[in-house]
């Protein structure tokens, strides 16, 4: 139990490094409010496949048009018995309101029929196959070392995309859900589901303080410690007319608040506790203002002026690692990545001949680009909020983290410098190794102009376009396993081959010739 709300505001902070030297509060103030906690039950039919891998000899097995009629005679009967949710709505008025709150967070299935049979695959609709998750069933994908943007690049023929590697423009694959064969078993449920909407305001009970008291906006993240703690009674449940059920609790107690602020920070912030425990009402979104100067470099090093600025690109992942709750998400990036992969498998399909006429492929693989990345930043931005005690806004932390994919999402993007760091290397290479092997007629020379390449290839790698340099920074984090897969070394190794097989003909020609 914490003496003070101070005491609660300052553990908070420290969660997330600010220390309390650095944290200045103003006069605590105390009012009487009420609290009501109302839920409304929405309730409608909902159908579900389960695969199975096995039946046993006495199951029944209905054939697709019989569970079709399975489906739709179970429907119908699901929504016409209007008996079917008064033992469940009987029941929540024996809860106390923290038990309402998690049976919110739960799946509640109503009076189940299930029913097994046999039926279509419904991921590949019985034709074996379905679209490569790598490129969505488009068969091409963006270049990786361009990025797709406009003029192109060597690699992809400036055309901004290239075959996908996984489908080889193939397109499709083999359904994994029926294992190529169009058809699966499944145990088809039908059954009532339950959704509901939690809410909980807040009323000032001292009408003459109610304008001198700040806004408070319960956030969904206290919900729960604060339907734990405060003494919650049930004050009404109905059914509407509509099909609604409303229940509703009432808690009458006291409501701390203080205004403090962070040295360097030019913002001010509001905390809202309740309850002699001083259960938090709110978080502050301190880190918004903290994190700002990040986000704005992460956007910047994304899409901004320092997209091509390889030195920077590295500070700031050095920064990154510096930093607890990003370097956790740099560690969980990959294992995410993989998990939006398998999740958007089959959730674009082939355009029509009419979009196919308006938007091009490299417009089309761009907007599938964009979906990947905002998938994958919303599960980023989960991870994040809860590393952080949700001192940041949910928008805040998606922008934030939307910036952090766009930013590794281009580290494979490289600045046109790169290649003319390759061509005066190469040229200076060739033209020694032509001088050494014509004028000077010494085996040594063979040996050397190829250890000369080498070492050249390695120097622009490293100190030219910089690729192994970054690509040791990331091998020292331990935050990728597969960093090939977000730096791009395809570009260096052609040129690196290139050089030195340039060197080895002009070896041969030099020395057949002489």
């Amino acid at each position: 139990m914490h003496d003070n709300i101070t005491e609660v505001i300052t553990r908070l902070l420290q969660s997330v490094d600010v220390p309390p030297d650095k944290v200045s509060y103003g006069e605590s103030r105390t009012v009487d409010v009420k609290l009501t906690f109302s839920v409304n039950w929405f309730f409608e039919v909902n159908c579900k496949d389960t695969v199975l891998n096995s039946v046993m000899s006495s199951d029944t097995i209905l054939d697709e048009d019989a569970l079709k009629e399975f489906q739709k005679s179970n429907t119908e009967a699901l929504l016409k018995d209007a008996s079917l949710k008064r033992p469940f709505c009987t029941g929540l008025e024996n809860k106390s309101a923290a038990d309402i709150f998690k049976i919110c967070n739960k799946v509640n299935r109503i009076s189940a029929r299930h029913a097994k049979g046999d039926c279509t695959c419904p991921s590949c609709k019985g034709t074996k196959r379905v679209n490569c998750p790598n490129c969505s069933g488009y068969g091409m994908i963006l270049c990786p070392s361009c990025q797709g943007r406009e003029g192109g690049c060597t690699r992809c023929n400036r055309t901004g995309y290239i075959v996908c590697p996984t489908c080889n423009n193939l397109q499709k694959i083999t359904c994994q859900n029926c294992k190529g064969k169009g058809r699966i078993m499944v145990d088809r449920m039908v059954c009532l589901l339950a959704r509901n909407f939690p809410v909980i305001d807040v009323e000032v009970k001292d009408m003459d303080n109610v304008f001198a008291v700040p806004n408070c906006h319960v956030d969904y993240v206290c919900y729960f410690e604060l339907l734990k703690k405060l003494p919650f009674q049930i004050y009404d449940a109905e059914f509407k007319e509509s099909g609604v059920f409303l229940i509703t609790y009432i808690a009458e107690c006291r409501m701390d608040y203080v205004n403090f602020e962070i040295a360097q920070v030019s913002k001010s912030f509001t905390f809202y506790t309740c309850g002699n425990d001083f259960t938090p009402m709110s978080i502050p979104p301190v880190l918004e203002s903290i994190y700002s100067e990040l986000k704005m470099r992460l956007s910047d090093a994304a899409i901004g002026n320092t997209l091509t600025d390889i030195d920077i690109k590295i500070d700031l992942f050095k920064t990154l690692c510096q930093n607890r709750f990003f370097y956790g998400l740099l560690c969980s990036y990959e294992f995410y990545f993989e998990l939006v992969t398998r999740k958007l498998q089959n959730e674009v399909v082939k355009t029509d001949n009419y979009t196919s006429k308006i938007f091009t492929m490299r417009e089309k693989l761009m907007s599938l680009l964009a979906y990947r990345k905002e998938q994958l930043a919303d599960e980023l931005s989960k991870k994040l909020l809860m590393s952080t005690n949700n001192l940041m806004k949910e928008n805040f932390s998606k922008d934030i983290c939307l910036s952090l994919v766009e930013y590794i999402s281009n580290l494979k993007f490289r600045e046109h410098s790169g290649r003319h760091y390759w061509d005066m290397t190469t040229s200076f290479i060739w033209v020694i190794t032509f001088m050494l092997n014509f004028f000077i007629h010494n085996p040594v020379n063979l040996v050397a102009c190829v250890l000369f390449s080498l070492v050249a290839s390695f120097l622009v790698a490293y100190f030219g376009t910089k690729t192994l340099k970054f690509y040791e920074v990331m091998l020292a984090s331990k935050t990728f396993e597969n960093i090939s897969k977000f730096i791009d070394f395809n570009y260096d190794l052609s040129r690196a081959i290139a050089m030195l097989s340039g060197t080895l003909i002009i070896e041969i020609i030099t020395y057949i010739v002489t």
